[in-house]
């Protein structure tokens, strides 16, 4: 069928014209048409019979795409394109009515109506032509006459200037009036932006320029006592900054940029074409769970002394790709690390109602129904590598995933999870990042700390809940069945939507077990002393039962591999082979110090003791070497004195033998007169006294030597008995 407005392309002996049916006789055997590849092109009359005839034959066929179609929207036009159309348009109408039809398009009878138009308008026929013939070959509606301003100006073609400087004059007279851009100077500058902007030396546009007019517009470098000194070539000789960042802009691509000069990585992370969906990824619950940790923009202060402010919490989250829901949270101050990811992990399985109420918030386990493990886990690769996470991973069965390097942004969902969770406590909440306060006279943010670990965690709960039942995804790209059966965007629907009908992927497992995987493992070695890990010794029932310590003491030590929590060194874990059972290990009574302590805390308890051991082995070494110097001192005192006695008395060996007990018995009396207890008393006798005694006791004694009498005597006028 034939219709008004459709477009037929000739392929006969009237090859190369193209014709827009603008008429068609009520007898449907009669049709004007216009060529609309011709700029004057003139309506035609065709029988409808040869139209036929030759689409049959192949002579001529119909064209779909119109050339001249227009697809803009009426808030896109300009304010001169409107008038432009809309005044052409108030001229024209009254020349396109079906009632001037077909007259208007016989030419003695259209020039007749354009003249009587012209003469009511007082505007020139050719005017009128121009607009009519473009309102025929455009597509017979109203926005054909919208000028062609998008085809103005060359558009994309670099023509060579004359000799008067195009543009905008410069504002001020005190500079020269410019330089126009020849091909030389684009070229120019073109290899400048290559060398100087396009490398990872990061070197900036301005920074670039003045490269480009050192190296090309300069006439002499000389060197004036050490200092460089550039003279460039005048002003109107060399191109301005604007044309040089025009240049830019016109002649290179953003993103090959961005490439050159940041690498492929970061414009993949930065600067990449968003066209993915991440739920693609993910056919029901537990397909694939993401885990990130970013440092909240929070400051805290210590629980036990509000006074302290302990810095910024990190904030660790585990979501189900499918639906959205936050499976898993841990907020602390370890890391980002290792520790901190074993407690999100083992959140997931926890049973959340119990979980919510160690911080005072009651919820039913309806409200977040996630204890469950998923098929696949993506993290960081940093995440994967530290603390070794796929191999553990690997006694779960949970296939580790990780992105790239500096490619944070595939994973996208956790990340926007992060945005949102920020941007629920930073407006009201104290202590809270603030984006001002490197401005002058801003207030330093830290300082308005208030919330302790505790109270932050309870918030990051309450937002978590809040997104997993109430937050409306409008991003969320529903399949078919989900838009028959009307599952809402929400995380808890889609969730409870995806158990019902796609739940292959979830697995329970108990708690424990999924902890006992989540530790680090080492080595630890059995002694005849006890178990041995990080200088501690342990023993656990299967070792006694066994005799290991027996074993180890007849035939040597051997290795085995334990689990631990660093947090808390007091018992460590021997695992079964399947990582479903377990035996624990405790401290033995002689390292019981080490009980309730930190794998940190007895690293640093024990470095302390060997520093500590170390300093006192050097100040024993000195003072016995000060004791060496005091005995060989008087050894060699010693030495002299008797010596000198001896040799003078030339007393023989047998003479020095003789009497040694008599010798002994006769020092010890000195000896003990030395040491006896005597009291200061007032009543004591008089020096007098004390010798009328001794004379008297001498002569009871009548054998007492006469040289131990003088010795007691003068220990009596020493303690003062005179």
């Amino acid at each position: 069928m034939i219709a008004v407005n459709q477009i037929i392309s000739w392929h006969d002996e009237f090859e190369g014209r193209v014709d827009r049916i603008l008429w068609i006789s009520e007898e449907q055997n009669a049709l004007y048409a216009i060529d609309i590849t011709k700029k004057k092109g003139l309506p035609v009359f065709y029988h409808v019979t040869d139209v036929s005839n030759a689409i049959e034959t192949g002579k001529a066929t119909w064209v779909d795409n119109d050339p001249w179609s227009l697809h803009f929207f009426e808030e896109e036009l300009s304010p001169a394109q409107r008038d432009v159309r809309d005044k052409a348009w108030s001229i024209i109408v009254e020349l396109t009515g079906m009632e001037n039809e077909p007259a208007i398009f016989i030419k003695k009878q259209r020039g007749a109506m354009i003249r009587k138009v012209a003469e009511k308008h007082n505007l020139r026929e050719y005017y009128i032509y121009r607009h009519l013939f473009r309102y025929w070959q455009r597509g017979l509606n109203k926005n054909a006459l919208i000028p062609d301003y998008v085809f103005s100006g060359g558009k994309g073609r670099n023509r060579e200037p004359g000799e008067r400087k195009r543009g905008r004059p410069r504002k001020s007279m005190q500079f020269s009036e410019g330089i126009n851009l020849t091909s030389q100077l684009r070229e120019i500058i073109c290899r400048s932006i290559k060398e100087f902007y396009l490398q990872s030396g990061k070197m900036s546009l301005p920074q670039a320029y003045q490269s480009m007019l050192k190296k090309y517009f300069s006439e002499d470098i000389e060197i004036d006592n050490g200092a460089v000194k550039v003279t460039l070539v005048e002003e109107e000789k060399r191109p301005s900054f604007t044309q040089f960042y025009q240049i830019y802009r016109k002649e290179f691509d953003e993103s090959d940029a961005v490439k050159a000069r940041e690498g492929e990585k970061e414009f993949l992370r930065n600067n990449r074409a968003i066209t993915g969906d991440s739920t693609a990824e993910a056919f029901g619950p537990g397909e694939k769970f993401q885990f990130d940790a970013t440092i909240a923009d929070i400051y805290l202060v210590s629980r036990l002394k509000r006074e302290h402010i302990i810095g910024r919490p990190v904030i660790y989250g585990v979501i189900d790709v499918f639906s959205r829901m936050v499976v898993g949270v841990y907020v602390g101050l370890e890391g980002p690390s290792w520790l901190g990811a074993m407690m999100a992990l083992a959140n997931v399985v926890q049973d959340k109602p119990k979980f919510c109420q160690e911080y005072g918030i009651a919820i039913e386990d309806e409200q977040w129904p996630c204890r469950h493990l998923p098929s696949a886990l993506l993290a960081d690769r940093g995440e994967m590598l530290q603390g070794d996470l796929e191999p553990l991973l690997d006694s779960l069965r949970i296939r580790g995933e990780n992105t790239p390097a500096y490619r944070g942004d595939l994973k996208g969902i956790i990340e926007r999870l992060f945005k949102t969770i920020q941007d629920e406590f930073r407006p009201t909440t104290p202590g809270a990042v603030q984006r001002d306060f490197q401005e002058r006279g801003a207030q330093d943010y830290r300082l308005n700390a208030k919330l302790d670990i505790y109270q932050f965690t309870k918030i990051i709960l309450a937002v978590i809940i809040e997104h997993n039942n109430m937050k409306v995804l409008p991003r969320y790209i529903r399949d078919q069945q989900m838009i028959a059966e009307d599952v809402k965007p929400i995380p808890i629907e889609l969730w409870n939507w995806g158990v019902k009908n796609r739940s292959g992927s979830l697995r329970w497992i108990d708690e424990e077990i999924v902890k006992l995987n989540l530790m680090p493992r080492d080595n630890a070695v059995v002694t005849a002393r006890g178990i041995l890990f990080k200088k501690m010794h342990y023993s656990c029932e299967i070792a006694l039962k066994n005799r290991w310590f027996e074993k180890a003491r007849q035939k040597g030590t051997w290795k085995i591999e334990v689990s631990y929590d660093p947090r808390i060194m007091s018992p460590i874990y021997i695992r079964s082979e399947n990582g479903r059972e377990y035996e624990v290990c405790r401290l033995l009574d002689k390292d019981l110090r080490f009980q309730g302590m930190s794998l940190s805390e007895v690293e640093d308890l024990l470095s302390y003791e060997n520093t500590m051991t170390s300093d006192l082995k050097k100040e024993g070494l000195y003072s016995g070497v000060q004791v060496r110097a005091l005995i060989d001192q008087v050894v060699e005192e010693a030495i002299t004195k008797t010596n000198n006695v001896t040799q003078n008395g030339l007393q023989t060996k047998k003479k020095r033998l003789k009497g040694i007990r008599s010798n002994r018995k006769e020092e010890r009396e000195i000896i003990r007169q030395k040491e006896a207890f005597v009291l200061e008393d007032a009543s004591r006798p008089s020096i007098e006294k004390t010798e009328v005694k001794v004379e008297s006791a001498k002569k009871e004694a009548g054998n007492v030597p006469s040289h131990l009498i003088s010795y007691l005597l003068n220990q009596q006028k020493e303690r003062g008995d005179s």
